[in-house]
């Protein structure tokens, strides 16, 4: 996940958005795609390693199209991974 964002950043050193300088359906698909990963994993650090998609979140976040359906986004402080239960091995 974290080199298909390096590469998202690349494409938004040409322009604001993903396709041009307005926001475009591409972004809204992609940013909800990235939306968790921005709220749970991409910690500070990450996220100055990727200045082009962090401000490009940041303006999409805050965009009306956006806003609608995620309401205010609060970014990751601490990286957090869903815990995964172990499956107790049934003794027959």
């Amino acid at each position: 996940m974290k080199s298909f964002s390096k590469v998202i950043d690349h494409q938004l050193t040409i322009s604001k958005f993903l396709i041009g300088e307005e926001v475009t359906l591409a972004d809204i698909i992609i940013g909800s795609f990235l939306n968790v990963h921005f709220v749970m994993r991409f910690e500070e650090s990450f996220r100055n390693s990727v200045p082009h998609l962090s401000a490009w979140f940041s303006a999409l976040s805050v965009s009306e199209q956006f806003a609608k359906v995620y309401g205010e986004i609060k970014l990751c402080k601490q990286e957090r991974l869903p815990k995964v239960k172990k499956e107790e091995k049934k003794v027959e």
